[in-house]
Order: C-alpha cells, then structure tokens, then sequence
C-alpha cells in the first residue's frame, strides 16, 4: 500500500503580492502569490529545461546512428527504471503540487525511455548485462519492491539517488583508462545545463527530493566531463610531445 499525503496545513502560510493574484504552491502545506515577472522567469527556466534536454537526447540518438556512440542496452535499462522510480517517488511524496519542481526528473526520464528504445532495437550495441549492471537493476528492482511496502518515499528515493551514483562508477573509471573516449561532451554539458536549471525551482520551494534528484545529476555529469577533459588534455600534450 502507498503511504497516503498528510492533510495540508495553511495556517501562516498565506501570503499574496501586491502585484499580482497568481498563486504557487511553496511546498506541500504553503501557497504563496507570485509576480508576473517571477512567472515569466519560471516559464524561461522549463523551456530551458526542455531545450536542453532535448538538444542532449537528439546529439546523443545522432552519435548512435552515425556510430560515433556505442552505449550499453543494459546501462540505459537502468537509468530508464531509476528515473521513473525517481519521479514516482518523487510524485508520491509532492502529489500533482509537486510537478513544477519535478520537471527536469520528468524530461530526463522522458529522454531515458526514449534513447533506452533506440538502443533496443539498434544493431551491434551490446545487450548482455554485466554482473555489476544485474547487481544494479536488481537493487533498483529491489527498493521498488520495498517502497511497496512501506510506502517510505523519501527513504526510496535516496537509495535509488545513491544506485544512480554507482551506477556512473564504470563509465567514470574507463574515462580514466582509456586513451580515447565515445563519449560526446557536447551531450553531457547539456545535461548538466538542464539540471542546473531544473534545480532552481525546488530551491525557491524548498523542495527536497528534487533538488537531491537535480544535485546528483549535476555532480555525475561534471564528473564525466571532467575525465573527457582530461582525456583530450594528455592526447594533446601526447600528440605535442611526438612532435619535439
């Protein structure tokens, strides 16, 4: 059974702008009345949220045609399910209150999905599964089964957060070891662009679990850029030194 919401309070938590009656949910027990100017700035921020994400996902899907780009069948598997728990989670604990904050797990996983499809039925990808990759959807499969159970939503979603992290361990430590990499920067800027983005909204609402959600996003993705720098870095000090 699913943990029901607890009733909403608005005792204190009433407050309306002299400029404007359009009213905004601050977090699940308070509404506040925000500015037009404030309402224009929250719709620049989705659509940059949307942008972005869907510039990442259509370089990503181009990489993949031309062969530029070999992901795992297994991995996106993963991060498919992990996102859609994510945002679960994240629904069962805000409710339809909560979309506005939840907009970039929203998108991200929207994009998951649809890259996991195209890898399906991509030829010459690898579709095994590693022993890390089954420990890893098995553990999602796992916490899901368990919020099931106890209805424990923002328990869940921190474990599936922490998964999501490990799960980043295999590509982080071939960036290390590889000479070269397939990974396009380009992509991972974008997303971490849209997460920085997706995170201002559940700043201003102090919205937990979206901001946890954003906040590992970010880390992740600058730490895959971070070793792509790298990487170019010592080929190009190695493509000097050969030329001394």
């Amino acid at each position: 059974m699913l943990a029901g919401r607890s009733p909403q309070t608005k005792a204190g938590a009433e407050r309306r702008s002299a400029k404007s009656n359009c009213p905004v949910r601050l977090s699940s027990n308070i509404v506040y009345y925000r500015s037009p100017g404030m309402l224009i700035l929250t719709l620049f921020i989705q659509i940059a949220i949307v942008v972005c994400i869907v510039m990442y996902t259509s370089i990503y899907l181009h990489g993949i045609t031309r062969g530029t780009v070999k992901p795992v069948l297994a991995t996106w598997l993963f991060f498919s399910v992990a996102t859609v728990l994510s945002f679960i989670t994240n629904f069962s604990e805000s409710g339809v209150q909560g979309v506005l904050e939840n907009s970039y797990n929203i998108v991200d996983t929207l994009a998951s999905l649809l890259i996991f499809i195209v890898v399906l039925f991509t030829k010459g990808l690898r579709k095994s599964f590693t022993v890390f990759e089954a420990v890893c959807v098995g553990a999602v499969i796992l916490i899901f089964v368990t919020w099931l159970l106890s209805g424990q939503n923002i328990l869940a979603h921190l474990c599936l957060q922490v998964i999501l992290v490990i799960a980043y361990l295999p590509t982080l430590v071939h960036l290390w070891n590889a000479r070269e990499s397939s990974e396009p920067p380009t992509t991972w800027s974008l997303n971490a662009l849209a997460a920085v983005f997706g995170i201002i909204e559940p700043i201003r609402s102090h919205d937990f679990l979206p901001l946890i959600y954003g906040i590992r996003s970010i880390i992740s993705c600058l730490a895959v850029i971070l070793l792509i720098v790298r990487q170019r870095i010592r080929r190009s000090q190695a493509v000097r030194s050969s030329l001394l």
